[in-house]
């Protein structure tokens, strides 16, 4: 038997592309099943929010950068931030991948209705979470 390794590039590209994919699988599941997104949503916010404890009182530009991990860590091409004055804006450039969306049949309606799971954390973190959906992505809006 021959060893299998791989670089930390192949490992890493295959790891965002998994994390993506079972980000949106779910998502697939409860459509076939005529389940509502939101809810699963909610219950993964509400779930997840304690895991955001000790950011509870961190500055602004360490929330933002938290929360876009969780897009950079599944293949979004670009991500900026904004501090305003209300809070802070996160924009999400081309994620889901476009293919991921075609092969698994998801919708931009229920990556829409899944990123409310923010809703929840931002509500544990002092923030209120709101969304603009974009041509290219999504603006994450997180007010004070």
């Amino acid at each position: 038997m021959v060893d299998l390794t791989y670089t930390e590039d192949e490992l890493n590209n295959y790891r965002k592309g998994n994390y993506q994919v079972f980000i949106m699988l779910p998502l697939r599941y409860l459509a076939e099943n005529n389940l509502s997104v939101k809810d699963y949503a909610s219950f993964i916010g509400k779930t997840l929010s304690i895991t955001w404890k000790n950011h509870q009182g961190a500055p602004l530009d360490v929330k933002a950068k938290l929360i876009a991990m969780n897009y950079a860590a599944s293949l979004a091409e670009k991500i900026t931030y904004e501090i305003t004055e209300q809070g802070l804006e996160i924009e999400i450039h081309n994620w889901p991948h476009p293919q991921f969306m075609q092969t698994l049949k998801i919708t931009k309606e229920m990556i829409t209705d899944f990123n409310t799971v923010w809703e929840s954390i931002g509500e544990y973190i002092g923030l209120k979470f709101t969304q603009e959906v974009k041509e290219t992505g999504y603006v994450l809006k997180f007010t004070k």
